[in-house]
């Protein structure tokens, strides 16, 4: 039993310095269960997305609706390589928020084969980086 106590001080100390680590870096943590199309995401991804905590529907079109339809295809084409090639990826694509602002977002995943070696699931996250966007543009314009 004090083994078991110990353990899960230690996980329960591990995931706050996780979720620490994801606030400072305006990051948040998600999972995509391809079978049974299930989408986790971290409390501090849906705060990104300009949703309250706990209120994420959960479903890969639930995330595909907050995606800006410009940006749509790419993305699907990056998760789609990924799927197929097992190769982690990397995407920047706008998200429509609440109220109508945008957002840009970088998201970092990679595939987790199941026993029968087809992914299983995707996991990854996904930081804010809006304002070196718009220092971007700012820059470009100058």
């Amino acid at each position: 039993a004090a083994a078991r106590r110990v353990a899960e001080e230690a996980l329960s100390a591990s995931e706050g310095r996780l979720q620490l680590a994801l606030e400072a870096g305006r990051m948040g943590a998600w999972e995509w269960k391809i079978k049974g199309n299930r989408v986790f995401w971290s409390p501090n991804l849906e705060r990104l997305h300009g949703i309250p905590a706990g209120s994420f529907g959960g479903t890969f079109a639930d995330f595909q609706r907050d995606v800006h339809p410009d940006d749509w295809e790419e993305l699907r084409r990056q998760i789609e390589s990924c799927l197929q090639s097992g190769q982690p990826y990397s995407a920047t694509y706008r998200i429509v928020v609440p109220g109508g602002g945008i957002r840009w977002l970088q998201s970092f995943g990679r595939s987790q084969p199941g026993s029968d070696g087809t992914p299983e699931k995707l996991v990854g996250v996904c930081m804010d980086v809006t304002e070196r966007k718009k220092s971007e543009e700012a820059l470009g314009e100058s």
